[in-house]
């Protein structure tokens, strides 16, 4: 019976640690995505235009299409350089080759898209804007080199948190976490 019983409670953890840890799971994502609306010269939204984010460092492509109102999502990029294209017949092929994402950037670029043949395209050389109007998570990447030679009372990294835009800290607690008020 006690075999049982252990089993129940090995299960039972189990579940409330899924249950538990999953929001906090969820909060670590590094990906970036790009998203945005494509639109003629009328300002009219495009339907299934064909829209790759490929990776130049690597060459991985991710390819998504544009809804009934024009919104497309590149979800699930590592952080890097990508080149965007977007391609519908009957119009040029946009190219962007300056999109740099970081982790857990949500960029958008809204494309314009010109009437033509698909032969001809429209090279854009801007960069995405760095201003993340799709999320108000904020984020902050430090090199292993801050870690180590950063000096800290008792190595807590909270304590390079602290100097984060965006970071106030609050009340007297060392290093935890809680600590930590966005900015308003």
């Amino acid at each position: 019976m006690s075999r049982y019983r252990s089993r129940y409670w090995q299960t039972s953890v189990a579940i409330a640690l899924f249950v538990c840890g999953g929001p906090a799971a969820s909060a670590q994502e590094v990906r970036a995505a790009v998203t945005g609306v494509i639109t003629d010269q009328t300002g009219a939204p495009v339907v299934g235009v064909t829209v790759t984010a490929t990776n130049l460092a690597t060459n991985f492509a991710v390819t998504t299409k544009s809804n009934e109102s024009g919104d497309y999502q590149t979800p699930f990029l590592t952080p890097g350089k990508y080149q965007l294209t977007a391609e519908a017949t009957g119009f040029k092929k946009f190219v962007n080759r300056d999109v740099t994402l970081q982790a857990g950037d949500r960029a958008r670029l809204d494309i314009k898209l010109e009437i033509g043949e698909l032969t001809q395209s429209v090279t854009v050389s801007e960069n995405v804007s760095l201003l993340q109007t799709e999320t108000a998570s904020r984020s902050q990447i430090l090199a292993n080199e801050i870690v180590q030679n950063v000096p800290t009372q008792g190595r807590n990294p909270f304590q390079i948190a602290w100097a984060a835009a965006g970071v106030v800290k609050s009340g007297s607690r060392r290093g935890r976490p809680e600590a930590f008020m966005p900015a308003l």
